[in-house]
């Protein structure tokens, strides 16, 4: 599957980015910024638009600037879509992030699930990874080490909650774990609580 969604947002970005003229094109090439769709690292479109985002000489641009903005719009949900605040958006680095982070928390959340399905992989735990710091939201510290298995539903319905509208600060990850990881990193974790 991981393949398969890869190869999907490849073809995507390579579409996109042929709608560029040659000139727009030199003008991109020239500050740093080509399809890049493939490259060996490419992981997803969304990932690429972040970066090209944050690029200051892209935003001495700003024709191309906003034609890749409206690309990073066009990448997340309709409903998320229309709560979006552009200017933050542009501005705010950690508002930008957090439609990216939600984008891979899915693909790797999908990715987990297929391979649980499937049968073809033995990560079945979902570790619940928020990065913590001053520009993180109160609501993720809650989910700071919690485990559930890809079947749960539970942890759709959260997940669902969670990343329902855009959170400035909010960059939570999802880390597919083995049974025997899933269970040293709840002993460890237990042991941490013990230990205080």
């Amino acid at each position: 599957m991981r393949e398969r969604l890869v190869e999907g947002s490849r073809e995507a970005h390579k579409k996109w980015f042929s709608q560029f003229s040659a000139n727009d094109i030199d003008v991109l090439t020239s500050i740093g910024l080509d399809c890049g769709a493939d490259h060996q690292f490419f992981k997803q479109e969304i990932l690429n638009i972040f970066d090209a985002l944050r690029n200051r000489k892209l935003k001495k641009h700003p024709c191309l600037y906003h034609r890749f903005v409206n690309r990073y719009l066009d990448l997340t949900p309709e409903h998320i879509r229309a709560q979006v605040d552009r200017k933050l958006l542009i501005e705010d680095q950690y508002y930008c992030a957090w439609f990216f982070n939600r984008q891979m928390f899915i693909f790797d959340y999908l990715i987990a699930r297929d391979g649980f399905e499937s049968k073809t992989s033995k990560h079945t735990w979902l570790l619940w990874s928020p990065l913590i710091d001053n520009n993180s939201p109160e609501d993720c510290y809650k989910f700071q080490n919690k485990l559930f298995h890809v079947s749960d539903l539970n942890f759709e319905k959260l997940a669902i909650e969670h990343w329902g509208q855009p959170r400035r600060g909010c960059r939570c990850g999802l880390i597919a774990l083995t049974e025997s990881k899933a269970k040293a990193k709840q002993q460890e974790y237990h042991g941490n609580l013990n230990g205080k």
